[in-house]
């Protein structure tokens, strides 16, 4: 991977990292938001949808962040598994993957 693409991808996962946290905390006001008793039967289902997506984000934001220490320690694009490069275009969709398609696979495989 050269310096260009590198950079581009560490751009990538900063606006990624900034638009979770903002999505993260609009969910985290509009739980703190006053409600009338119309609102209230819709409550429950919104605040779980809300604590799920909010889990969600989190889990993401944590991968965002490990892939940012990655391409500070030049160990970025690297399959954590098999140690070969993660290709251009898996990073180009997923660009905080961990795992190169064929270990990716792998795994999931060993999960089911």
């Amino acid at each position: 991977m050269n310096e260009q693409e590198l950079n581009m991808f560490k751009w990538e996962l900063e606006n990624l990292k900034k638009e979770i946290l903002k999505t993260i905390e609009k969910v985290e006001q509009s739980k703190d938001e006053a409600l009338d008793e119309i609102d209230k039967a819709s409550q429950v289902i919104e605040q779980e949808t809300g604590n799920l997506m909010s889990n969600n984000f989190s889990n993401n934001l944590k991968l965002i962040e490990e892939a940012l220490k990655r391409i500070e320690k030049k160990e970025y694009g690297i399959c954590q598994q098999c140690g070969k490069p993660i290709s251009i275009e898996r990073l180009e969709v997923l660009p905080y993957a961990l795992y190169c398609i064929k270990c990716q696979e792998e795994i999931e495989e060993q999960e089911y």
